[in-house]
């Protein structure tokens, strides 16, 4: 419930009789949604940085003025506050160490971003390559 109605009902609550105590505990609960909201809004703009970030790393690495190496390893940085990051790559990326399944992600996102077939093959060969030059990658 965004934090708008909740005002709204607790002014119409009010306005309807609501006793001292049940507006106090009105107060209190639109006092913790709104601190609840505050949260995820942070921690959205957070999210919303990283992901502007690893565009332009993508950018770079796609237009070739980057190593696949070292794209992985920042997309590793920027996800490394968030608790599942690892859990999610070691289940839905294909890989023998992390280090490969952190790479191959990075190509599965650059990959994506690329709509011509033959541009996104070219990028896949030319990062699989390099890929398979990493040490521990294979």
């Amino acid at each position: 419930m965004s934090t708008r109605l909740r005002v709204v009902l607790l002014v119409a609550a009010l306005a309807a009789g609501a006793n001292y105590w049940t507006a106090a505990a009105a107060r209190a609960a639109l006092s913790a949604e709104t601190e609840h909201a505050a949260a995820l809004t942070e921690r959205d703009d957070a999210i919303l940085r990283r992901i502007v970030i690893k565009e332009d790393l993508a950018d770079e690495l796609t237009a070739g003025r980057a190593a696949l190496a070292e794209v992985a390893e920042r997309f590793e940085e920027l996800s490394a506050d968030e608790p599942a990051h690892q859990y999610i790559l070691r289940t839905s990326v294909r890989g023998d160490s992390d280090r490969e399944r952190a790479a191959r992600n990075v190509i599965e996102y650059c990959a994506a971003r690329v709509s011509d077939p033959a541009a996104r093959a070219a990028l896949q060969a030319r990062l699989e390559a390099e890929l398979a030059l990493l040490p521990d990658a294979d």
